[in-house]
């Protein structure tokens, strides 16, 4: 015998935010926030706001960074970026 499993209407929604960094027309980045609404239910989503840093970052290789991202590469590898706080704008 099989049994009935119901599903409520009632909209279960879970809040989620997505980061990025954007390049600026004077070479360095600003770090860029948006946050979403989705109704797991219906799996629907709804950009609630987006946040924009004033500060800006630059791309560095050492060890000293304030900021990482682990992004792809067109292969398909993980490539990791580390960003440093500009603090003389």
């Amino acid at each position: 015998m099989g049994s009935r499993q119901l599903r409520s209407v009632i909209p279960e929604l879970v809040t989620e935010r997505s980061c990025f960094f954007t390049r600026e027309e004077d070479g360095t980045y600003s770090r860029l926030e948006k946050f979403y609404t989705r109704n797991m239910r219906t799996n629907s989503l709804v950009e609630q706001k987006e946040k924009t840093s004033e500060h800006r970052y630059e791309i560095v290789t050492g060890d000293v960074y304030d900021e990482v991202m682990k992004v792809q590469d067109p292969s398909g590898n993980d490539v990791i970026v580390k960003f440093k706080l500009i603090t003389d704008m």
